[in-house]
């Protein structure tokens, strides 16, 4: 084989496993991500103060002043971890957020 079959191939390859990864993620629940989502939403919503809002322990996944953004965005009793996120994530995801399901 020579090196342009071997790029080929190998293209492919990552083609192939690429989609299989995204399509056995697609419509899975991520507990990490989706908190910063949800404090994307909340920053959006001007509810600042609940942004950086932790759990007792920190590791206690969702902290209760989220209970009602979460029902709001139709996730409540789902895991969700807090996250220490800098604040640009949530500028930046804060107009995207508005309407976009969390899922």
């Amino acid at each position: 084989m020579n090196s342009r079959t071997d790029a080929a191939l190998a293209g492919a390859i990552l083609g192939l496993w690429c989609a299989a990864a995204i399509w056995l993620r697609l419509g899975a629940w991520a507990p990490d991500l989706s908190a910063v989502v949800i404090a994307a939403n909340l920053w959006a919503e001007g509810a600042r103060g609940l942004v950086y809002a932790a759990p007792e322990g920190f590791f206690g996944g969702a902290p209760e002043g989220w209970a009602a953004a979460m029902e709001a965005l139709g996730i409540a009793g789902r895991e969700s971890f807090a996250d220490a996120y800098p604040p640009l994530w949530l500028a930046l995801l804060a107009p995207l957020v508005q309407g976009v399901p969390v899922q």
